[in-house]
């Protein structure tokens, strides 16, 4: 078989990833494009409302790397500030109360400090990340899906092809 004569097909919901990561770096034929909203309308993906909260935290300091991505490390110091993360936690209180949420953090130690404000204001909150063994997470997700847990603290585990219904709201 002669793969450079085979017929290639790529699915994506970020076709421009980057500045220099593109879809169209590695196909170069688009036969279909849709936009969020379109998604939205079709029902092909949920309904949604953005809430941006505006922070403090100055990022200035933290390096860019490849001039993409922060220095993930650096990142984590600079955004795990304790008033910072009981802002995600009043946030949730005051808007979303009782659902299921997932904080997408940037790091382990950020996950653990996020999910100990959450649980010192009485919101049932569990840390999860690559370091948790396949029958911790299991539990965690069975507690998290029965409503036990109300906020999932993701530590870059959690990532494209999690999906759980009955969660509705995303900190990231």
């Amino acid at each position: 078989i002669n793969l450079f004569n085979c017929v290639k097909l790529g699915f994506t919901a970020t076709p421009k990833y980057s500045k220099d990561k593109h879809v169209s770096n590695l196909l170069k034929n688009e036969i279909h494009w849709m936009s969020i909203i379109e998604a939205v309308e079709k029902r092909l993906i949920s309904r949604f409302k953005s809430y941006i909260a505006y922070t403090d935290i100055d990022l200035s300091s933290v390096q860019v790397k490849n001039k993409e991505r922060y220095d993930e490390h650096q990142l984590e110091i600079a955004i795990n500030k304790k008033s910072r993360n009981q802002s995600a936690v009043e946030l949730y209180k005051n808007q979303f109360e009782g659902h299921l949420a997932v904080a997408y953090c940037g790091g382990v130690d950020h996950a653990t400090d996020v999910a100990k404000e959450f649980n010192s204001a009485g919101v049932s909150a569990e840390v999860i990340s690559g370091y948790t063994t396949d029958d911790e997470k299991d539990a965690i997700l069975k507690r998290f899906k029965d409503g036990k847990t109300k906020v999932l603290c993701n530590a870059r585990i959690l990532i494209e092809g999690f999906d759980e219904p009955k969660a509705t709201v995303c900190l990231n």
